[in-house]
C-alpha cells in the first residue's frame, strides 16, 4: 500500500492551480502544486546526496512556504522532520543528518550537514557570504533532477519530532508523530475545518502546526495561504481578500 502521507504531497501533474500561496510582509508568492512539487524533488535529491538517514532534518525555520518545501521534500525522501532550536535538539541528545535555516545561529551545530536558506521568496541564493562548509538552500538545488522517486518507508516510520510542543523545556518528552500519526491528524483537522472557500488561511507561530494546516488544506484540495510571523494585520487582511478566505478574521 502507498505510503498514505506521499498521496497529500503535491505532484509534477497537479499544475491546475495552486497550491500554497505565501504572504509575507511586503511579498506574496504563488506556487502551483508541478512547480512546488519540483522544489520537493530538489531539496529531496539533495538531502539523499548529501547526508545519510540519521535521527531527521533539523528545520530551524518559522511558517513560510520554504519550511514546507523543505519539509515534505525530507518526507519525500523518507527522513524525519526535527523542529526546535539547536539547544533543544543538543538537550533531547540528537544528532540530525542535515541542519536548514534562515540565519547561521539557527543552524543546529550538531548537524552532519548545514544548509542556510534565503529568507526572500523568490531569492535564487542566499544573501551574502556562507560561513565554511555550509550549503546554499537555494543556490544548490538547482543542480538536482525536477523528479525524485520516493524513498519507500513504513507508516510507521518516525515523521515529525517537535521540541517546541508545550511543555518540553520542563522537561517532558518531545512530541513524536510517525507517518500515520501525522496523516490521521491531518484527516481529522480536514474533516472538521471550515469549509466554502477554495483557500485556508495558516497563520500561526508554531511550525508544526502551520505544517499540519498545510496538509490538511491539500487534504481537502484548497490552497494553503500562508502568512510569515512578520506579516501584520494589512497583510492579513488583504490576503483574505485577495484568496476568498471566508470566514476568516483579523486577530
Amino acid at each position: 500500500m502507498r505510503d498514505p502521507l506521499l498521496t497529500l504531497l503535491p505532484g509534477p501533474y497537479d499544475a491546475a492551480k495552486p497550491w500554497l500561496n505565501c504572504y509575507g510582509d511586503d511579498e506574496r508568492v504563488e506556487l502551483t502544486g508541478r512547480v512546488l512539487s519540483m522544489w520537493l524533488a530538489k531539496i529531496a535529491g539533495l538531502i539523499t546526496a548529501e547526508s545519510a538517514p540519521g535521527e531527521g532534518v533539523h528545520l530551524g525555520l518559522p511558517p513560510h512556504w520554504r519550511t514546507a518545501a523543505w519539509a515534505c521534500g525530507a518526507w519525500l525522501a523518507g527522513r524525519a522532520v526535527l523542529l526546535g532550536s539547536g539547544e533543544e535538539i543538543d538537550a533531547a541528545g540528537l544528532v540530525p543528518e542535515l541542519s536548514v535555516a534562515f540565519a547561521p545561529e539557527d543552524l543546529c551545530a550538531g548537524a552532519e550537514v548545514q544548509v542556510l536558506v534565503p529568507v526572500t521568496s523568490l531569492a535564487l541564493r542566499w544573501s551574502g557570504e556562507l560561513p565554511a562548509l555550509v550549503l546554499d538552500g537555494a543556490a544548490d538545488l538547482m543542480s538536482y533532477p525536477d523528479h525524485f522517486a520516493p524513498v519507500d518507508v513504513g507508516t510507521d516510520h518516525p515523521c515529525l519530532t517537535d521540541l517546541t510542543a508545550a511543555g518540553c523545556r520542563d522537561g517532558a518528552q518531545p512530541v513524536t508523530l510517525t507517518r500515520a500519526d501525522l496523516v490521521a491528524r491531518v484527516e481529522a483537522a480536514g474533516s472538521t475545518g471550515p469549509g466554502g472557500s477554495r483557500a485556508v488561511l495558516v497563520r500561526t507561530p508554531g511550525t508544526a502546526q502551520a505544517l499540519q494546516e498545510i496538509l490538511a488544506a491539500w487534504y481537502t484540495g484548497r490552497t494553503a495561504v500562508v502568512l510569515t510571523p512578520e506579516a501584520g494585520d494589512d497583510v492579513v487582511a488583504a490576503a483574505i481578500r485577495q484568496e476568498g478566505i471566508a470566514g476568516a478574521q483579523v486577530d
